[in-house]
C-alpha cells in the first residue's frame, strides 16, 4: 500500500501553529475500505461531529466533578420523557450507576440506525441531544486519568462495512504508542466492555460486539507493556467463562471469531526521532481536529 494519512490539529487561538501527525498505513483490506470513507469525508467538507474529542492530555482541564455535573444535567433533561421510574442520583457516582445510565441510553436511543423508540419519536430535540451526549460523557467519566487519546467521528457517514472472519483475525488488544485504530461504531457494549464494567443492566440487544467499521477512528498513546495486554485478555476470557450462559443464548461460543477482542490498527505514527513528550506537548496545545489528508 505504502500510503500515509496526515491528521492536522490546531487550536482556535489566533497565534496557534498546527501540528501534523503522519501515519504509515497498514496494508489490510479494512484499511483500503477505510480510505474510501476518508475520501468521501473529505469530499463532504470534513463534517467532524465533534473535533474536540480529546482525552487525558496534560491540559485536558476536565475534572471528575465537571463530568458528574454534566451527567446529572443530562439526566434531569431526559427524565421527564422516559417511561419508567428513574433511580435517584447516588451520593457517590460509581461504575454500577454509570452502567445504569448507559442502559438508559441503549434502550431509549435505540441500536445503530434504529432510532424508532417512543422517546426518539416524541422527545424534543434538546432531550434527544442530551441522551446522545449522556453516552459520550459516561465514557469521559469512565476514562478519566486514562491514556491520552483522541477520537474522530462522522455522524453522517455512509453505510458501514461488515468485518469478515479474515478481518476478525487482525483484531488485537495490543497496541503501540500513537496507533491509529478503528473506533467502535455500534450502540451497546462489547465483551471487553462488559468485563471491565461488570455490567448487570445489559440487555440481550445491547450486547453488540464490534461487527462493523466506518470512517470513525481513534489515536491512542498507550504506554502499556505487552504483558499488560496478555493479562487483560486472560481477565476478559475469565469473565466470559463466568457468564457463559448469557453469551450462549445469544449464539456465541468461546472461539467465535465475532468475539475478537480489541480492534484493528490501521496506521502507525511516524515520530521521525521526535521525542514522545514533544509530540504529546504539541497535541496538548492543539486539541482540535481540523483536517485529514491522504498522502499517496
Amino acid at each position: 500500500m505504502k500510503k500515509q494519512v496526515e491528521l492536522i490539529l490546531q487550536s482556535a487561538g489566533p497565534k496557534s501553529r498546527p501540528v501534523v501527525l503522519t501515519f504509515d498505513l497498514v496494508d489490510l483490506p479494512v484499511t483500503e475500505n477505510w480510505l474510501k470513507h476518508v475520501e468521501l469525508f473529505i469530499a463532504a467538507g470534513q463534517p467532524w461531529d465533534d473535533p474536540t474529542r480529546f482525552y487525558n492530555f496534560p491540559r485536558y482541564g476536565i475534572t471528575r466533578q465537571m463530568v458528574e455535573d454534566r451527567l446529572r444535567n443530562y439526566y434531569s433533561i431526559i427524565g421527564p420523557y422516559l417511561h419508567e421510574d428513574l433511580l435517584d442520583w447516588p451520593k457517590t457516582l460509581d461504575q454500577d450507576f454509570l452502567n445504569y445510565l448507559h442502559s438508559i441510553f441503549e434502550r431509549y436511543h435505540g441500536l445503530y440506525g434504529q432510532q424508532t423508540t417512543a422517546f426518539w419519536l416524541t422527545a424534543p430535540e434538546a432531550a434527544q441531544h442530551a441522551l446522545a451526549d449522556l453516552n459520550i460523557w459516561i465514557h469521559r467519566y469512565e476514562t478519566l486519568g486514562g491514556i491520552p487519546r483522541f477520537v474522530g467521528t462522522w455522524r453522517g457517514k455512509p453505510d458501514r462495512y461488515k468485518f469478515t472472519d479474515e478481518d476478525f483475525a487482525q483484531f488485537s488488544l495490543s497496541e503501540q504508542w500513537g496507533d491509529l485504530r478503528l473506533n467502535y461504531c455500534e450502540i451497546g457494549k462489547t465483551l471487553q466492555d462488559l468485563a471491565h464494567d461488570n455490567d448487570r443492566y445489559i440487555s440481550d440487544e445491547a450486547f453488540q460486539p464490534m461487527h462493523h467499521y466506518c470512517f470513525d477512528f481513534t489515536v491512542r498513546f498507550s504506554p502499556m507493556h505487552p504483558d499488560y495486554f496478555v493479562e487483560l485478555e486472560q481477565s476478559i476470557w475469565n469473565y466470559y467463562d463466568r457468564h457463559q450462559e448469557f453469551f450462549a443464548k445469544l449464539g456465541y461460543t468461546r472461539h467465535d471469531p465475532r468475539l475478537a477482542l480489541g480492534s484493528i490498527t490501521i496506521g502507525r505514527l511516524r515520530t521521525d526521532g521526535f521525542p514522545k513528550w514533544g509530540i504529546i506537548d504539541g497535541i496538548d496545545h492543539n486539541q482540535r481536529l481540523v483536517d485529514i489528508r491522504i498522502v499517496k
